[in-house]
């Protein structure tokens, strides 16, 4: 059976209706088995394949990721796995699967849970090192439950080998497993090698191990391993004893509340909060006793909290000194860790991540601007940028309509309340609205040194927005228009720059700052990150080298308005007379020495023209001009804008000398060596002039030539507006579509368009010149690729030039199709229809289905043919 007919399998069976697949498994088994492992298959296929008890076809079944959606089957297969033991030596091919092919399911917990607790051999490979990444899912708790309930029979070298292989490389962590194994050799290995790493419950824990299974002298040959001194006490006790009561009563102690605590003072220990999560239960007053009278550190105090059965008691306990740890790690972040009392270091941080995790949630947007402490977090986090359409977005929205209320009522327009808001903001352990209210109790006219003033840097980037300024940026931005330009002239440059540059956009600014007097602020704004194309052309318009030198890294900066800066073209008349207006526009020096020494993402175009000759050989060299009128243009521009001799001079240093400059250097050097300067330049002027105009491209585009794919690659500046109105005045061909769509800057009306290059495969030609999507599937073969290599039939349906419903009647062979239809992107669109198609011939008829699928390798018709000769013949 081919690659085609194994995948098209799948999908044919994903799209049965239900039924008992007795009959078609004992008909059909070994095409069946083909396409169990992709697809979302039916339940009952999948139960019907474990009642079978078939090792091959549940093992394929074990491989299919689309069991984690399906728990039901996945329960009765994961019955049927645990209960067979395999060969004895190694896993069964079911398991295998399951354990080391599905990482989808793999990773469900419960069916971990389940596997873990099987007992079944092949589990000690997940308990073991080698073939488990630091992340893998099972948990120490997990591991212990494989290696003291799978029982290793000293008669299976295989499971030996295992074990002593695994010995090899064992650390502390997978060591930690081992205390419990079934098999003593295991046990004191670990004990010899790691004993000294181990907590007092574990050394005790391997202790009991060693004694249940080879009595009291085995444990008296632990005298050379490192164990704590109680410990060794005790073990020698009973090895002179055969007191094992004593024995137990300290491993419970040891693995109780008591030695839990033990642990979680114990710095030094690793692992602390997987040896916590080996306790199913704590007593939690004497630990709510104990971190009171004790604090734990922050790694403690995170494992301790993030248990889902620690009381609110005992996590604010340790939130009052690890709040950090606390916040990040507790499953039940609320109001109450909002506004509890801890340490002052990480106060606010902690805050913020109770916040992001606990508001839209436990806690509502009015919850948090009432009762949040301190008020600096709430506004902090308030000014953080995050997702628009986030689960906590509706809180956020309610938070900012009541702050925006308690801003007009409590601070107003009165300059000396804003004043003193900022400069309580950063002692102030109250709420917001205890802020607002003491900031409304000052006076004066807001004159004065501005709290914690901080001037803009030289080189006008800023600060990163800190905690405190993020919160006064929040409330500023609820501040009226009048209000923030009143503040201007009193505030320190740090807080100007922030209102202007990552503070709330207000559509004034743009005018405010270009009345006269406001240079500075015109050179923050043009610094402000997301400008609109058409607010960079009014800023552009002032023709000022540092204005410009801000708005240059621009993300929204067209490739227009980016040449238009780089050649020093003038934008317009904004304040300088008609004979300033013609002379070009200089590039700062800042500018252009961060141009010339750090990366940019320079584009062909940028090359053609630059007022700096070093820095358009510096862009000559970084991109490269493709095509002959591209390149012309290019040494045109430099022999207007600086003279045939520094023309004459470029033409012998890269790229200029390459080969692929060789036509249009060879044009410019002919021209160059005529007596006549001026008639050399208009004839190289004309001859650019008519390759870039819209008639130049249009001809180029309308004229059947081979090197059409080269054409769309070439640097030149195109003319879309034009272009657009003459596809729209007759329409170009669908090869030539498709090129422009691979230009940058390709109008929408034109990207949009559903296009298939003829010259890729005849079908494609057809198909875009009207023939029929019958004629064409009918006429070629469903599984050809075309001249690159993909499928034609899974282009065209993705270009919408054929649909499924065409695919499934016409198509053919039909393996072919329903391979198409297997992979992922097309499942969902093309499963509806052959799901009706089904339905309507061999539905759930066994003897029709297992003809269908006998015939399925080799039917040379389409999948509608197939089905209705299954459903006919067996009538």
């Amino acid at each position: 059976m081919d690659t085609a007919a194994r995948n098209a399998v799948g999908p044919l069976l994903a799209a049965a209706p239900a039924q008992d697949w007795q009959r078609q498994l004992n008909g059909a088994k070994d095409v069946i088995a083909t396409g169990l492992r992709a697809c979302r298959l039916p339940s009952g296929l999948i139960h019907a394949v474990v009642d079978s008890g078939d090792p091959a076809l549940m093992a394929e079944v074990a491989k299919n990721p689309n069991l984690a959606a399906q728990p039901e089957s996945l329960d009765r297969l994961i019955d049927a796995v645990v209960s067979a033991p395999g060969d004895g030596e190694g896993p069964s091919d079911v398991l295998n699967a399951l354990l080391f092919t599905n990482s989808v399911v793999e990773r469900i917990p419960a069916v971990r849970e389940r596997l873990a607790a099987s007992g079944h051999p092949a589990m000690l490979e997940k308990a073991l090192p080698g073939n488990q990444e630091e992340d893998a899912p099972w948990s120490l708790r997990l591991r212990r439950q494989i290696l003291s309930s799978v029982q290793v029979d000293p008669a299976t070298s295989g499971r030996r080998r295992m074990l002593a292989h695994a010995l090899a490389r064992w650390n502390v962590r997978w060591a930690r497993a081992a205390v419990t194994c079934s098999d003593p050799a295991m046990v004191r290995a670990t004990l010899a090698a790691f004993g000294g790493e181990l907590s007092r419950a574990e050394q005790l824990r391997a202790a009991l191990s060693l004694y249940e299974h080879d009595g009291a002298a085995a444990l008296a040959s632990l005298g050379d391993v490192a164990l704590r001194p109680e410990t060794a006490d005790l073990v020698r006790r009973v090895a002179a004893t055969d007191d094992a009561e004593a024995l137990r009563r300290a491993v419970a102690e040891a693995e109780g509340t008591a030695g839990v605590l033990e642990e979680l003072y114990e710095p030094d220990l690793a692992d602390r909060a997987e040896l916590l999560d080996l306790r199913d239960s704590l007593d939690w007053p004497a630990v709510l006793a104990a971190v009171r009278a004790r604090p734990l550190d922050a790694a403690a105090a995170a494992a301790l909290t993030a248990r889902a059965d620690c009381p609110d008691e005992v996590r604010d306990a340790c939130y009052a000194t690890q709040p950090l740890a606390v916040a990040e790690h507790t499953p039940r972040p609320d109001l109450r860790l909002l506004t509890a009392d801890c340490v002052p270091q990480g106060r606010a941080e902690a805050v913020r991540a109770v916040i992001r995790r606990a508001l839209g949630r436990d806690v509502t947007g009015a919850e948090l601007l009432a009762n949040c402490r301190p008020a600096v977090a709430a506004l902090a986090e308030a000014g953080r940028t995050r997702e628009a359409d986030g689960p906590a977005e509706t809180a956020w929205r309610e938070f900012t309509a009541g702050l925006a209320k308690l801003a007009e009522d409590r601070l107003g327009s009165d300059l000396a309340r804003w004043r003193a808001a900022r400069a309580l903001l950063a002692d102030f352990a109250g709420s917001v609205p205890e802020l607002l209210d003491a900031a409304a109790a000052a006076s004066g006219d807001g004159a004065g040194a501005w709290p914690d003033a901080d001037p803009v840097p030289a080189d006008g980037v800023g600060l990163p927005p800190v905690d405190v300024r993020t919160a006064f940026q929040t409330l500023l931005d609820l501040a009226s228009f009048t209000t923030l330009t009143a503040l201007r002239p009193l505030v320190d440059g740090q807080t100007a720059q922030d209102m202007l540059v990552t503070g709330r956009w207000r559509p004034e600014w743009i005018s405010w700052a270009l009345e006269p007097g406001r240079t500075a602020e015109l050179r923050l704004l043009a610094g402000r990150p997301g400008l609109h194309p058409d607010e960079i052309e009014r800023l552009a318009a002032l023709d000022d080298p540092e204005v410009n030198a801000a708005l240059f890294f621009q993300n929204h900066l067209t490739s227009e308005q980016r040449r238009r800066m780089l050649c020093g073209r003038p934008f317009g008349p904004a304040r300088c007379s008609p004979e300033e207006r013609t002379t070009p526009v200089p590039l700062h020096p800042v500018l252009l020495r961060r141009l010339l020494d750090g990366p940019y993402p320079w584009q062909p175009q940028d090359a053609l023209d630059c007022a700096d000759l070093r820095l358009q050989h510096h862009i000559m060299r970084t991109v490269y001009v493709i095509g002959r009128i591209p390149q012309l243009r290019l040494m045109l521009n430099v022999w207007e804008r600086h003279g045939r001799h520094a023309l004459a001079r470029l033409m012998s240093e890269a790229p200029i000398c390459y080969s692929t400059y060789n036509e249009s250097r060879t044009t410019v050097e002919c021209l160059l060596a005529r007596p006549d300067t001026d008639a050399a330049l208009a004839e190289l002027r004309a001859e650019v002039t008519r390759g870039e105009s819209a008639e130049g491209q249009i001809a180029a585009f309308r004229k059947e030539r081979r090197d059409r794919a080269v054409y769309v690659t070439e640097t030149h500046v195109w003319q879309w507006e034009a272009l657009l109105a003459e596809h729209r005045r007759a329409p170009f061909t669908p090869d030539v579509i498709g090129m422009m769509q691979r230009i940058p800057g390709c109008p929408a009306e034109i990207s949009a368009e559903k296009v298939l290059f003829g010259r890729e495969a005849k079908q494609y030609s057809k198909l875009m010149k009207g023939v029929p999507a019958a004629d064409v599937l009918a006429e070629y073969d469903a599984g050809l690729a075309d001249r690159v290599g993909e499928n034609w039939l899974g282009k065209a349906i993705d270009a919408g030039r054929v649909t499924w419903a065409e695919a499934l009647e016409h198509g053919r062979p039909a393996r072919a199709v329903l391979a198409q239809l297997g992979k992922h992107d097309h499942e969902e669109r093309g499963g509806s229809e052959l799901s009706a198609l089904v339905k309507a011939t061999v539905a759930g008829d066994p003897d029709a289905w297992t003809l269908a699928l006998r015939m399925l390798p080799d039917f040379p018709g389409p999948v509608a043919e197939l089905l209705r000769t299954a459903a006919t013949a067996v009538r």
